[in-house]
């Protein structure tokens, strides 16, 4: 029998977090690793990176 584990919220934000990132990079043609190098070579905190990720997602499928 499998047994199901709760998620905590953070697990859970750095998984959507992880998604986003993964998400920009595929719209921009490059690995995810670049795109997070580059995130963290400005400092992005976590807010900023979800953000980034939202906004830079949604203008790049219109």
């Amino acid at each position: 029998m499998v047994e199901l584990r709760q998620l905590s919220e953070e697990q859970i934000l750095m998984g959507f977090v992880a998604s986003c990132i993964e998400d920009v990079a595929d719209k921009l043609g490059v690995d995810y690793l670049e795109v997070y190098k580059r995130m963290d070579a400005v400092g992005s905190t976590m807010s900023v990176a979800v953000f980034t990720c939202l906004a830079t997602s949604m203008s790049l499928t219109k």
